[in-house]
């Protein structure tokens, strides 16, 4: 029993990671609950509507300890005729505090730039888009995204 566990805990860590380099030999991690109710919080700012903003959350994979933390998932929101768009990948940063949990995060790029966004936010032309730029990071099965 403890061995099919295992082999399951491998192939939902393995999948987070990248052969480009992204999150290889780094810890991973699922969100709290309060981690997720703090970035919907403070990721919602950028939207248009925010209380319209749903998120699905990727384990995090984590970065250098008191540095900003790359991170990647998904989140849909209401456009300006009040429609949903559906989910699209987004990238940004989130940010430990004091007691080490994940508090608030920032979204700087979204698949598609769609238009549910109060101010521009681009698709991260810089990298090949938004998808590229979370791969590179390692973020590449958003199967596992809840």
């Amino acid at each position: 029993m403890k061995g099919i566990a295992a082999l399951v805990l491998c192939g939902v860590l393995c999948g987070c990671g990248s052969s480009g380099g992204g999150g290889a030999g780094q810890d991973v991690r699922q969100l709290t609950p309060d981690e997720r109710a703090a970035f919907a919080r403070s990721m919602a700012q950028v939207l248009r509507s925010p209380e319209t903003g749903q998120f699905k959350w990727m384990p995090v994979i984590i970065g250098q300890k008191n540095a900003p933390t790359r991170y990647c998932g998904l989140v849909n929101a209401t456009n300006s005729s009040g429609v949903l768009v559906g989910f699209r990948k987004f990238a940004g940063t989130i940010a430990q505090g004091a007691s080490q949990t994940f508090e608030r995060g920032v979204i700087e790029h979204v698949e598609g730039a769609a238009p549910i966004f109060a101010s521009p936010i681009d698709d991260a032309p810089q990298s090949g888009g938004t998808a590229a730029l979370c791969q590179s990071w390692g973020y590449v099965n958003f199967g596992l995204a809840n």
